[in-house]
């Protein structure tokens, strides 16, 4: 680590796991940028000081570097793809993210069980309604209007209009196109994904086409 350069990639391409029927692998060490080492650094202490836990030196000097372990062949996926593709892998995260600090499933009233169980099914329907909606407009801003949008900010519109949407699906059936329509809008106006600079985003990784929040357009490498 300490002969590497900042935002180096360093690869050991025979590392073997496991025991038995090892299985072969690559390793790939990744050593931060320090604008990165300072952001892990600052979260690292934070949680350290909320546990009331105190790291040693050899752990903070660690957090310099990332490591990543693949069995993916180098010819298919490079060093420095698989640092970006890992980052997809947070995509899981956010959607968690998004039901607990969005639509709160995880906040629940102490009642019988048969009443804890409606609350469950009440809010796994909101959410399989909600992530639809949120999942077929991202597809169309991108299909339409070459947008990438916020997971994030696209699920805060959908629940600002899930009462409407819901309301209309069972009283206006013949509402129901203009609500979703208002929605649409609503994200091509307020939820487009920031473009930070030095920072891929999912359709950047991906290599989609698209424009950014200026008018340019936009071709991933």
């Amino acid at each position: 680590m300490k002969q590497m350069s900042d935002g180096e990639h360093y690869e050991l391409k025979d590392v073997y796991i496991g025991q038995g029927n090892k299985l072969k692998t690559r390793l790939i060490l990744y050593k931060l940028t320090n604008e990165q080492l300072k952001k892990r650094s600052e979260k690292s202490k934070k949680n350290a000081k909320k546990k009331g836990i105190k790291k040693s030196d050899n752990t903070i000097e660690l957090l310099g570097i990332s490591m990543y372990i693949t069995n993916i062949e180098q010819e298919v996926l490079s060093a420095k793809q698989v640092y970006e593709f890992y980052e997809l892998r947070w995509q899981i995260q956010i959607i968690f993210k998004t039901w607990k600090s969005i639509f709160h499933i995880h906040a629940v009233k102490q009642v019988k069980i048969e009443w804890c169980k409606c609350q469950l099914y009440g809010k796994l329907i909101l959410l399989l309604l909600s992530s639809a909606v949120m999942f077929k407009m991202r597809t169309l801003a991108i299909k339409n209007k070459e947008l990438e949008a916020s997971e994030m900010k696209v699920s805060e519109i959908v629940h600002e209009y899930i009462d409407r949407l819901y309301g209309g699906l069972i009283k206006f059936p013949s509402k129901t196109f203009n609500n979703v329509k208002s929605v649409f809008k609503n994200v091509v106006k307020n939820g487009l994904k920031s473009h930070r600079k030095d920072k891929k985003t999912v359709f950047d990784i991906l290599g989609v086409c698209h424009k950014q929040m200026s008018s340019n357009v936009k071709f991933a490498a």
